[in-house]
């Protein structure tokens, strides 16, 4: 997935300058400090989600790492210098091609963006697929490449599960925020809200993003999650009892780790398995998400391109039969969409389906009146 490198980047110049900046604060060399926001600059430069940090590193440099003001005010204005110097460069940018229309969400890719959905169900949802997200850091099963429209139905605030996510998130928010007042250094704290503030930017709420939601999107906010574990973990052996290295082969530990580690490595070598190219990847995930628009068009797409190279008639009949089953489901889900309503007629017309062809092709045309291949065929 070389598309999601941009992920990895971020947070590695992210967590690179939290370190570059912790030797600032104990040594006060001026090359630590700008090593330190060079590499968030670099961070925000390979995903702008880190944008968040900048309520992250005050909140640990004023609270956790203390030990000098002066050099916390420092860092402070220094990634906000950097902030200023990605923003300038991002909106000259989008600006200079056009591309800075932020109502331009297609609903496709991020179904709370759909018009005739209700403020009310746009904001029950986007709770709902945060509780989703919580599920996801206990159980990382079924994992889909692709959230969008109609992976995730829409809810209401009626729904159980979406009182059940506000509640979890409402409870975490004053836990955190009441921890922390009583006592700044607590990690507990820091945890939580490492999390909250991290995974806000992709909750759909403050504003839409363009995607559902994604796997990809918790990487980042999984920090806290997992320094909770390990607060727990340690405080469940008895404190600090000594080294990391003595605390991870405590035999309470090891009882966690151990099951843990190997049922995490069966699902990731699984998931390896279906992320040999897209044709599997989108077969497999269509599967596990049968009401998604895009996976299913994307199979029926690949499988009538498929049913065109084979030899053998028998197959070539049953990949297209399976094309067509595709489409139609695709189309089902969404009728509005000229591409789809396009390769359905091609597969019909190769399928010597001629009324069918003829019906989806002039679909396609009414829908796009520019649609090449309909016009042609």
């Amino acid at each position: 997935n070389i598309k999601s490198s941009d992920e990895l980047l971020c947070f590695f110049f992210a967590f690179l300058c939290l370190n570059v900046f912790i030797k600032y604060i104990q040594t006060g060399k001026i090359t630590h400090l700008l090593l330190g926001s060079f590499s968030f600059l670099l961070s925000l430069l390979s995903k702008e989600s880190v944008i968040t940090f900048l309520a992250v590193i005050p909140l640990i440099f004023f609270f956790y790492m203390n030990e000098n003001k002066k050099r916390s005010i420092y860092i402070t204005l220094c990634i906000v210098l950097a902030a200023i110097i990605f923003l300038t460069i991002r909106f000259s940018v989008l600006n200079l091609y056009h591309a800075d229309n932020t109502n331009a969400v297609d609903f496709v890719d991020n179904a709370l963006a759909k018009k005739d959905l209700s403020y009310e169900s746009r904001i029950a949802t986007a709770i709902f697929i945060l509780g989703y997200y919580i599920r996801l850091l206990f159980v990382p099963y079924p994992l889909i490449c692709d959230y969008s429209y109609n992976s995730i139905p829409f809810v209401h605030f009626n729904d159980p599960i979406v009182l059940i996510s506000l509640g979890i998130y409402i409870f975490l928010a004053v836990f955190s925020i009441r921890r922390f007042l009583i006592n700044h250094k607590d990690f507990y704290a820091l945890g939580i809200l490492f999390f909250l503030i991290t995974i806000s930017l992709f909750s759909n709420i403050l504003f839409l993003i363009g995607t559902t939601m994604g796997e990809r999107l918790l990487f980042f906010p999984s920090v806290g999650f997992c320094l909770l574990l390990a607060l727990l973990i340690e405080k469940w052996v008895g404190g600090k009892a000594g080294t990391v290295h003595a605390i991870l082969i405590h035999p309470k530990v090891l009882v966690i780790i151990i099951p843990v580690s190997i049922i995490f490595s069966i699902i990731t070598i699984n998931r390896n398995s279906e992320w040999v190219n897209n044709d599997i990847l989108f077969y497999r995930d269509a599967i596990k998400s049968p009401n998604n628009k895009k996976l299913t068009y994307n199979v029926g797409t690949k499988l009538e391109m498929l049913a065109g190279e084979e030899k053998d008639p028998a197959i070539q009949k049953q990949k297209r039969a399976e094309a067509i089953t595709y489409l139609e489901k695709s189309l089902a889900i969404y009728p509005f969409d000229s591409k789809a309503q396009c390769n359905l007629g091609n597969a019909f017309l190769r399928n010597a389906q001629y009324d069918s062809a003829e019906v989806h092709e002039k679909r396609a045309i009414e829908l796009n009146p520019e649609e090449i291949i309909a016009l042609n065929y």
